[in-house]
């Protein structure tokens, strides 16, 4: 966190990141009393554990969910282009602070994707699925599970209540094209 507020490491950054860093740090002010620190490692709750994913910001994390037979990493930003990346896990993006240490940790978890079978899921996807890595020659691939996850429960959607009438607040249903177009 002292990463976002350190004012020499905002004004070294290009004009373009700069706004990041304002944003960062009005979210951190906001949520200053409810945010609690943890390493990697540590399990946040039972079956929730964070998972350190160094070199794109300072302090960047991801969350591996676990259950008795499935598991899934969520993996933040650790790539932000998925049909390059996985395939080259050494290309790096602007935004990676430490480019050298967010490829490593690009390879470094896509190998043990690879190895354990585990699901991924990320911002960065092309869809909001999970995925299995696989290893292909010196690379990796990519394959997104599309089919829906059969949790046994049904999806249930609350809509929050507007605060000034008391209505349920619904999306506009889409519409239909005419005929005509």
């Amino acid at each position: 966190m002292n990463f976002w507020r350190n004012e020499e490491i905002r004004d070294a950054a290009p004009v373009a990141h700069q706004r990041l860093f304002d944003v960062a740090r009005n979210v951190l002010d906001a949520y200053q009393q409810q945010i609690t620190p943890f390493e990697g490692g540590d399990v946040l709750l039972p079956g929730i554990t964070a998972v350190h994913l160094p070199g794109h910001t300072p302090g960047h994390s991801g969350y591996l969910l676990e259950s008795e037979d499935d598991s899934l990493l969520i993996w933040g930003d650790v790539l932000h282009f998925p049909h390059i990346q996985v395939a080259r896990p050494d290309v790096t993006f602007a935004f990676d602070h430490n480019p050298g240490l967010a490829a490593k940790t690009r390879r470094k978890i896509l190998t043990e994707l690879s190895r354990n079978h585990r699901y991924v899921t990320g911002v960065h996807f092309n869809a909001p699925v999970r995925a299995k890595i696989e290893s292909y020659k010196d690379a990796f691939r990519l394959t997104y599970d599309l089919e829906p996850i059969n949790t046994g429960r049904r999806l249930q959607v609350r809509h929050q209540s507007s605060h000034r009438s008391g209505q349920s607040h619904r999306p506009n249903k889409p519409r239909q094209k005419s005929a005509s177009g």
